[in-house]
């Protein structure tokens, strides 16, 4: 049997900050973190790379599904919940992939975050070095003001490396995107070309690095534009502990009300496995 229990220090605090006072804040922090609690924050942008990364090569059904429910009372009542379901079924040239997330965060009498997707791809493989890929995705988000987003692309996948022990893909694919703007209700239909670099690597169990880089802009006026990275890097220090570092940066200049230009979050996680 094994488990594993992580800790996390991150930059989400000064989030939190925004909505808590700090002499309050410290207070949920601490308690949390004895608790080993912490806060994800749904990024507008999924990177649904760092889900396909980690796909086995095997056919047939593959699963997963990571749910969590954490209550806190300290001066004041921290509930945080989220459900993650992982689907792969793969066979012979075929690759269909569902990935969801949805969570809820409740502090000082106020919901604080209430988000979820639900993303579905599907991979033909074509040539050895290359797949085309469909998908759909929708999405709310409420820190974001975000009460609908959809989005429908078809591109192809390339194959640039593929080592032992490193994997590099790329694709050029065109989106659909449809956002519901929560400022004024508004909707904004929008073409968009999707592209990403992503890469994985790993050597022996020591250390895997890991990443996506997405560029997304509007395909008339090319100044509207997204942009996003996802970095992993994951250190083992022996048998049981690890150290994890994840940055998560977008700029955001799609002109969209109450959408920040840019965010960023930087995670480092103390692992234990026994």
């Amino acid at each position: 049997m094994q488990g594993q229990v992580r800790i996390f220090y991150t930059d989400q605090c000064l989030f939190l900050s925004d909505h808590i006072s700090m002499k309050k804040y410290f207070k949920y922090f601490l308690s949390s973190l004895i608790s080993m609690i912490y806060f994800p924050l749904t990024a507008q942008i999924v990177n649904i790379e760092k889900e396909r990364i980690k796909a086995h090569d095997s056919a047939g059904i593959e699963g997963q599904m990571n749910m969590s429910v954490q209550l806190n009372e300290n001066k004041g009542l921290v509930f945080f919940s989220e459900i993650n379901p992982h689907l792969q079924y793969k066979r012979a040239k075929h690759l269909l992939l569902f990935v969801g997330h949805w969570d809820y965060t409740y502090a000082a009498k106020k919901v604080l975050n209430h988000g979820a997707f639900a993303h579905l791809r599907y991979n033909y493989a074509l040539f050895k070095r290359m797949k085309w890929e469909i998908f759909q995705q929708i999405q709310y988000n409420k820190i974001w003001n975000m009460p609908f987003r959809y989005l429908s692309g078809t591109g192809p996948r390339f194959k640039l490396l593929d080592w032992p022990k490193t994997k590099l893909y790329a694709g050029p694919l065109y989106m659909f995107e449809w956002q519901r703007v929560g400022a004024d209700g508004s909707d904004l239909f929008t073409h968009r070309l999707s592209s990403y670099i992503s890469w994985n690597t790993q050597y022996k169990d020591l250390f895997r690095f890991s990443g996506t880089f997405y560029y997304q802009p509007n395909w008339i006026d090319w100044r509207d534009t997204r942009f996003s990275t996802l970095i992993e890097l994951q250190f083992k220090l022996n048998r049981q502990f690890s150290f994890d570092h994840r940055f998560t940066w977008i700029h955001d200049a799609t002109g969209v009300v109450d959408i920040p230009l840019y965010t960023y979050r930087y995670t480092l996680g103390l692992g234990y496995r026994f």
